[in-house]
């Protein structure tokens, strides 16, 4: 698997832009003050995870990742997101943090699952990449990620995210799926958009 063998890199460009993860969380703590449980779905390395426990100390925050490697650092769970071990209506909280745009596919099936384990009124916040972002800033980012993971990942990464969804389609998804978008915003190259379930 591609994100096994680039666990320990993906580590280092994360920390590189942890600030990036602790504003999140920050963002977040205005959404919802006191969940008792949150899941960082598709967690990576576990940086935002740091960042969830730091932001919400008294609460349980689980990571959930598909990558064996990435899992070993943040001491994640192995899960897919189309199968989340977990009862319904376990969740507060549920983050996707430049992950959702790994099944672009499946956006649906993955939010119905995300619908089963969140409680009533549980907040979903999806931060990704934009699939619609401008020309020369695709150009840029891409050539970013090129020196640092390699042709191979940048070529996988382009090809799901090509199929993603724009931001505006995800909020549609989202609204057909049971969610109420809170708030949706759009950066350079990506977008954050916080809903509640009804």
């Amino acid at each position: 698997m591609l994100w096994d063998k680039i666990a320990e890199v993906y580590k280092s460009w994360c920390e590189i832009f942890s600030f990036n993860y602790k504003l999140l969380s920050i963002v977040i703590r205005a959404y919802i003050k006191n969940p008792k449980y949150v899941l960082d779905a598709g967690c990576g390395t576990g940086i935002l995870l740091r960042e969830l426990k730091f932001a919400f100390p008294n609460s349980e925050v689980i990571g959930i990742d598909i990558s064996k490697e990435m899992c070993k650092i943040s001491s994640g769970i192995i899960s897919d997101f189309r199968l989340i071990p977990f009862k319904d209506n376990t969740f507060d909280l549920v983050v996707f943090s430049y992950s959702l745009h790994e099944a672009p596919m499946e956006i649906e099936i993955i939010l119905n699952e995300v619908s089963r384990i969140l409680k009533v009124n549980g907040i979903l916040v999806i931060r990704d990449v934009r699939s619609d972002m401008p020309s020369v800033i695709s150009v840029i980012f891409y050539l970013t990620l090129l020196r640092f993971f390699g042709e191979e990942y940048v070529r996988n990464l382009k090809r799901k995210i090509d199929l993603f969804p724009n931001p505006k389609e995800i909020k549609s998804i989202l609204e057909r799926n049971g969610f109420e978008v809170l708030r949706s915003s759009e950066y350079l190259f990506d977008f954050e958009i916080f809903s509640r379930k009804k």
